[in-house]
């Protein structure tokens, strides 16, 4: 898989920034501080992972200069093109585009992804100078996680904390000194068990007891009853006594009863009746009398009054005069002014006739079209002159325009001309281009050539040292103590598999091999005795020559690669003018001259297109010369022919034919300002005709008023107003008597009414009086009070006898009990009453005592018998046995559980680590041996530290390698571990950031050319600020691809083949 391009809507300093065709293999993102190249490491991560979350701790990048949070990632999978997109207006998840046009979700591109998590992602394929400095910071269980967990997608320390919690969750189950759940259980288990056997020793006595306590409670209940016959004997008689003085009342009140008069049922509130009849009948009696008086006055007042018949027939038309007075006098002194404002508007009207010239009149002036449509036309006109005159002044500007434009076009081509034949002359590209390729060339060699020359002196100390080894070996004697065999054998093993480093990776093997059959040699020996001789045998000896041999066949490869590679300097140097073999510095100066004259071809370069670019510019200055000069006649033609249209339409439609279109318009508005004089002129005859009428209306109509009353009809104007305005209070005074008269009428009207319904009143009163006095049965008013007494006393002693009989039904009730006491209290014996009471209280005495005894004596049984039950409750002990039994296995089986699952966990866990960490490490080992020129040869882990192999065997911590040695460790494993996930998963793309700026110039070259390697399996996209690193990544991979970005995430594009970003 790998990033094919991107498209940035708003993140950090980017907007609207496209990326397209990103290349595989190796690529280099060029570019200042605040280039926007760490936020664009950070855009690759969230469009694959999501946007972070509040509560991780990851910038977000918002958008500072606009656009959207978010963009596109495009990705080229083994089946086509993806495209992800995420914004805050999709939500959380991703838009995934399939190839073929289908939609998918996270869950797609999770499998184009290999299953990597973000936490494996950034650990591994994309980190910045600081995240690769990030192992350092790391202790030894969290640097063995970071290796061997990243590999499990979702896994790594969430694992081996899972691991941790199983543990402590079985200690708290079953501590290892003897506390946890299962030991707590168990104890209750024991103490349960033992109460358990006390209980089952007592329940022998449970029965005798319970007999015991059965017969004291019956005991008890039978003489409570008998307490509660003698308490009910005692109540009885004290009750008698309560009630003796009650019963006593009502006897006397019901004597009293019987001995009065019977009088009989008196009616309901029979006194209140007689009083509101006598204060009812009084108050008619008055309000009769007034009436009458009333309807007296009212006849008196009526034969006053004499209405005027003829004022009466003309009162409405002398009302509506009257009303109209005002507008009468309103006509008389508009008269004046109407007649002078019809004076001047036929003035007005005369002097715009004039204005317009001859010929023009009031039939004219109204029949002329000023309509909007004929406005419209003349500013249509106006706006077809105005622009055809605005067009030829334009294309007469352009043209002139074009003409400056033209003669500044020749001028500037005459000056390229004059500048190219004066400029020195400039060197082939052909001979350029084979001057560059030699100083790279020679460059290579020279490098090559020390390198070539460090092996050829390691080779030859490395035979010297084998040869003295091998003298030393072999004494004068062939027979030598086991002890100087022993030491002389483990010396020349320790001494060749330290020279063992110094030589090529091809030479490692043998020498190794030489070096562990002597170390087996020696172990063979290393039991004699000091006493017994010991004999060099032939196959030790044929060792030693083998490998001599085979050294110097090495030695002997490398003297003819130095001499080939003179020769091939040779060649280039005398192109170069340059003495064989050349040093660096005489290199670098021939660089230098080659780049002179590759800046002098690209000046010449620079003038020609110059020169080609101003004549395209002279041939476009003409042709648009000409082009406006045409322009100029077109647009004159077109003006022309507009002022034709509308001299005829002048013609035709009567205007004067001097008139410019805005003139019309200036003559259309003074036919309006006289057709509005016209309209005035009009009105003021109108209103002088409707004056005229109205006046002589008003006068006839009051004429004839005036003449129906007898008065004189031969006033006019004002004095015709006085006289209307008195007869109009002649018809007010009589209306108003009149009215007075009807309302009279109506008022007897009402009198009579009044006084025949007071009198009705009065009689239906009188009816209900004698009413009542019968209903008594009483003769007048005063036997009627007498029999009220008698009623009313006899209502009271009523009353007396059923409170009593109500008290004594409240405290008896009802029944055949009741009745007896009733025929008890009739008898009236108190005495006896009250003797009998206080024997039933003695006897309900001594029974209380004899229940109080049998009361204690069931309480003691109750309390045998409960402690029986407390020492026996077998089956609560029983059932809390079972209880505590189920939750110790339950306890049992999760701690065996929680062994079992991190047992599986851990063997997991060793097993993968097992499996993957030989290739990770061994990977990681060759890379760290070829980028530190072999000072390390390997990569191990000890106990979950991580140490590294010098050439010397020794082992060193990380914690004590340089910074810039570290960092490069750290790459080495994670390029370990990609390819690693690549192998069992997919090749993801990997994205670093200025990670080679600790690194010396030999070792960053040597890293360069691993990138290069590793870009052949994965893309790999490099972001750095130091143009020396683009030029090394072009030098050790020239098809790699270069961008350019600016500051400020100005813009990213792409450098064309063959230069160089820097």
């Amino acid at each position: 898989m790998r990033i094919a391009g991107w498209h940035i809507d708003g993140f950090g300093v980017f907007h609207d920034i496209q990326v397209r065709d990103v290349p595989p293999g190796l690529t280099v993102f060029l570019g200042p501080n605040e280039a926007g190249k760490t936020t664009l490491l950070a855009f690759i991560r969230q469009m694959l992972f999501g946007f972070p979350s509040d509560t991780v701790r990851e910038r977000a990048y918002p958008p500072l200069r606009g656009g959207r949070h978010g963009g596109r990632l495009v990705l080229i999978g083994p089946d086509g093109e993806y495209v992800v997109e995420r914004s805050e207006a999709l939500g959380p998840g991703a838009l995934v585009t399939l190839p073929g046009g289908g939609h998918g979700d996270e869950s797609d591109l999770a499998r184009l992804l290999g299953g990597a998590d973000h936490r494996l992602f950034q650990t591994v394929f994309a980190f910045s100078l600081a995240e690769l400095q990030d192992f350092a910071t790391l202790d030894a269980e969290g640097m063995h996680d970071r290796i061997f967990s990243a590999g499990i997608t979702g896994a790594g320390r969430s694992t081996r904390a899972a691991v941790s919690q199983l543990h402590a969750r079985q200690e708290a189950l079953l501590g290892p000194h003897g506390d946890g759940r299962i030991n707590e259980l168990r104890a209750r288990v024991d103490e349960v068990e033992q109460r358990l056997r006390q209980a089952r020793l007592v329940a022998a006595g449970y029965g005798e007891a319970l007999r015991y306590e059965a017969a004291c409670a019956a005991e008890v209940e039978r003489l409570g009853r008998e307490i509660e016959d003698h308490r009910a004997a005692q109540a009885r008689y004290r009750k008698l006594e309560e009630l003796w003085p009650i019963w006593y009342r009502r006897r006397d009140a019901a004597g009293e009863r019987e001995r009065l008069e019977p009088v009989g049922t008196m009616p309901e509130r029979a006194e209140a009746r007689l009083s509101e009849l006598r204060a009812a009948i009084d108050a008619v009696e008055r309000q009769v009398a007034e009436i009458a008086a009333e309807v007296d006055a009212a006849e008196a007042r009526r034969q006053m009054l004499a209405p005027d018949d003829a004022l009466e027939a003309v009162s409405e038309e002398v009302v509506q005069l009257y009303e109209t007075l005002p507008l009468y006098r309103d006509r008389l002194v508009a008269v004046p002014e109407v007649t002078a404002r019809l004076r001047r508007a036929q003035q007005a009207l005369h002097d715009h006739l004039r204005d317009l010239g001859a010929g023009w009149d009031r039939t004219r002036l109204a029949g002329f079209d000023r309509s909007l449509p004929k406005r419209e036309e003349v500013r249509a006109f106006a706006e077809q002159i105005e622009q055809a005159e605005a067009a030829v002044m334009r294309a007469q500007a352009v043209a002139r325009h074009a003409a400056e434009q033209r003669e500044q076009a020749a001028a500037a081509l005459e000056t390229l001309r004059r500048e190219l034949e004066a400029a020195p002359p400039a060197p082939e590209a052909a001979e350029v281009e084979r001057l560059e390729a030699a100083v790279r060339r020679v460059r290579n060699a020279v490098a090559e050539r020390a390198s070539v020359q460090a092996r050829i002196q390691a080779a030859t100390e490395t035979l010297q040292q084998v040869a003295s080894l091998r003298q030393r070996a072999e004494p004068s004697s062939t027979a030598m103590s086991p002890n100087r065999v022993r030491l002389g054998l483990w010396g020349l093993a320790l001494a060749l598999g330290g020279l063992a480093a110094l030589v090529s990776d091809s030479d490692v093997s043998p020498l190794l091999a030489l070096a562990a059959v002597l170390a087996a040699v020696g172990a063979l020996i290393a039991g004699r005795r000091a006493s017994e001789p010991v004999t060099l045998d032939g196959t030790v000896k044929e060792t030693f020559s083998e490998q001599q041999q085979r050294i110097q066949g090495d030695l002997d490869a490398y003297q003819a690669r130095l001499r080939s590679i003179d020769a091939a300097i040779e060649a280039d140097a005398a192109l170069l003018e340059l003495s064989t073999p050349p040093d660096e510095a005489a290199v670098e100066a021939a660089a230098e001259r080659v780049a002179r004259m590759r800046a002098a071809y690209d000046e010449r370069l620079r003038r020609l297109l110059d020169l080609e670019a101003a004549e395209t510019r002279l041939h476009d200055a003409e042709t648009a010369s000409e082009r406006a000069e045409a322009a100029v006649r077109d647009a004159e033609g077109e003006r022309d022919r507009a002022q034709g249209v509308w001299d005829e339409w002048k013609r035709r439609e009567g205007v004067p034919a001097d008139l410019t279109p805005r003139g019309v318009l200036d003559f259309f508005e003074a036919i309006r300002q006289g057709r509005e004089a016209l309209r005035e002129l009009e009105a003021a005859e109108r209103e002088a005709r409707q004056l005229s009428q109205f006046v002589v209306a008003f006068e006839r109509r009051a004429g004839e008023a005036l003449s129906a009353v007898g008065l004189p009809t031969d006033a006019r104007g004002l004095k015709l107003a006085t006289a209307i305005e008195k007869l109009r209070e002649r018809v007010e005074r009589d209306r108003e008597l009149r009215r007075e008269l009807a309302t009279i009428e109506e008022t007897l009207g009402r009198l009579h009414a009044r006084l025949a319904a007071a009198q009705r009143e009065r009689d239906g009163l009188r009816e209900r009086w004698a009413a009542l006095l019968a209903e008594v049965g009483a003769a007048d008013e005063a036997d009627f009070y007498r029999r009220l007494d008698i009623a009313r006393r006899r209502e009271e002693l009523a009353a007396v006898v059923r409170e009593c009989d109500q008290r004594i039904a409240e405290q008896i009730g009802d029944g055949p009990a009741a009745a007896r006491m009733r025929e008890e209290l009739a008898t009236g014996a108190v005495d006896r009453w009250r003797r009998a009471a206080e024997d039933a209280g003695r006897a309900m005495l001594a029974a209380t005592e004899a229940r109080d005894r049998a009361i204690a004596a069931r309480r003691e049984a109750e309390l045998a018998r409960r402690q029986l039950e407390e020492s026996t409750e077998i089956a609560d002990l029983e059932l809390e046995r079972a209880g505590l039994l189920q939750e110790y296995a339950e306890a049992v089986r999760a701690w065996r559980v929680a062994g079992l699952a991190a047992g599986l966990i851990e063997e997991t866990l060793a097993r993968y680590e097992r499996e993957r960490q030989p290739a990770v490490l061994a990977h990681a080992s060759r890379l760290f041996h070829d980028i530190t020129g072999g000072q390390y040869t390997q990569l191990l882990q000890r106990d979950r530290h991580l140490v590294v192999l010098d050439r010397d065997g020794r082992a060193r911590a990380l914690d004590t390698l340089s910074r810039g040695t570290a960092e490069q460790l750290y790459l080495c494993i994670r390029l370990g571990l990609a390819t690693e996930f690549a192998r069992r998963a997919a090749a993801l793309p990997l994205v670093m950031d200025d990670i080679l700026v600790n690194f010396d110039p030999e070792r960053a070259r040597v890293v360069a050319e691993a990138l290069a390697t590793v870009a052949e399996q994965h893309q790999v996209l490099l972001f750095t600020c130091h143009p020396e690193t683009a030029e090394l990544i072009r030098e050790v991979a020239p098809t790699s691809g270069q961008y350019l970005m600016t500051r400020y995430g100005g813009e990213i594009r792409p450098v064309p083949s063959g230069l160089t970003a820097g």
